[in-house]
């Protein structure tokens, strides 16, 4: 099974390296093509349920759906080529709605589907195969175990991409060496290489966080402008998440609504207009509690307003991370500010200090988890439960507000 003219492999450990790269790479798959490839954000279990299929295939008839090397090679080229075509051209959502969209970008979008189906299916279901010769090589009580043992360590190989915020170039790296303890052939290392070559063109101007992709884009305002310099965007998954903006004092308000209208100009002018009303309505503000502070807009017009205190929860660490080093306030370092990596229902759960004001900020909407699913991420913040946690913990005539 899967012998690419290598040398002999070990059951148990062709079994191991198989279960690990069955794991490591399905997750990897759900990650990077769901964030690359606008169709498959239409359909969130798309990439699960097409590895289960090729796996499951390779398993229960591995010498019947052994691919040839020359098409495993093949579909890897499709897979890593239609990543690298999207990225590189910035391909806008394909609709696969006819009468929503034109009906040659239907057809595109079929056809996108189906060349990467048809990829994920080929590679993975030689990884059953070679799961399956271990299976039938060993009693069931040893193959289970090593097969579990495998499974784990993939997990855990995609918890420390996740800690160290390694980029696409690392994971294929990783495949390759686990593929090259499976299958000592010539062809892994020259594939990989190939394939890191081609994923470096693409990823390393972003930040890959535990949770997206993430890409800074200054904004370019003039010299003499109100709004100064060091703003700008923050691209969550090649989709518009924030705006980093330089929070400005009453006059230069007043003197940027003179300026010469432009698209940043109202941008600011509505992050005043809406950041203001808190504020305004509770009756005091020194201890303020922020849940999803971002770069750290909200925290910087919480001090500028005079907050004794901010405590505030991000859960993503880059993000955060900007609020410290590059957002023009930089909030995240004022002594008044203590920043929490953390989850915000957590937080909730385990705090016990009362706050003037807590503000639920913008969470995630659709971002993370993308707005064409029914689960969103914010569908496990604006909960019962968790207002009713961000109750308790204010203090007498404490205000509540949600942004949404």
């Amino acid at each position: 099974m899967l012998n690419l003219s290598g040398k002999s492999v070990g059951v148990e450990q062709r079994l191991f390296w198989s279960s690990v790269l069955l794991l490591f790479g399905e997750i990897l798959a759900i990650r990077w093509l769901g964030i690359e490839v606008p169709t498959m954000k239409v359909f969130p279990n798309l990439v699960l349920l097409v590895v289960l299929v090729g796996a499951s295939a390779g398993m229960s008839n591995p010498e019947k759906y052994t691919t040839p090397p020359k098409f495993l090679i093949l579909s890897l080229c499709i897979l890593m080529g239609t990543v690298i075509f999207s990225v590189l051209l910035g391909i806008p959502s394909l609709s696969i709605k006819v009468g929503e969209a034109s009906t040659a970008a239907v057809i595109s979008a079929v056809v996108l589907l189906m060349a990467l189906v048809l990829s994920l299916i080929a590679l993975f279901v030689n990884v059953g195969g070679m799961m399956a010769a271990g299976f039938s090589a060993l009693p069931p009580l040893r193959a289970y175990s090593i097969n579990l043992l495998g499974s784990i360590t993939g997990v855990v190989l995609v918890a420390l991409i996740s800690i160290f915020h390694l980029p696409p170039p690392v994971w294929i790296l990783m495949c390759g060496l686990i593929c090259w303890q499976s299958v000592r052939s010539k062809l892994v290392p020259i594939v990989t290489a190939v394939l890191i070559v081609a994923a470096c063109a693409t990823t390393l101007k972003s930040q890959w966080s535990p949770y997206s992709k993430l890409d800074v884009l200054p904004i370019e305002t003039a010299a003499d402008s109100a709004l100064g310099k060091g703003n700008y965007v923050l691209n969550s998954n090649n989709h518009y998440f924030h705006f980093a903006l330089r929070m400005l004092n009453d006059e230069e308000i007043e003197r940027l609504s003179k300026e010469p209208e432009t698209p940043q100009k109202g941008i600011v002018e509505h992050y005043h207009d809406f950041l203001h009303i808190p504020f305004a309505c509770a009756p005091k503000h020194d201890r303020v509690l922020i849940l999803g502070g971002g770069s750290g807009n909200d925290v910087a017009y919480a001090l500028a307003q005079g907050a004794k205190h901010v405590d505030v929860v991000e859960i993503d660490p880059i993000i955060s991370n900007l609020g410290k080093t590059i957002h023009p306030d930089k909030p995240y370092v004022d002594p008044r500010v203590t920043l929490h990596n953390e989850d915000a229902r957590t937080f909730l759960r385990y705090s016990k200090d009362k706050f003037d004001l807590i503000e639920f900020s913008y969470l995630d909407p659709g971002s993370t988890v993308n707005s064409a699913s029914f689960v969103r991420v914010d569908n496990f913040v604006y909960t019962v439960e968790s207002i009713k946690s961000a109750i308790s913990r204010l203090d007498n005539g404490g205000l509540l507000t949600i942004s949404f």
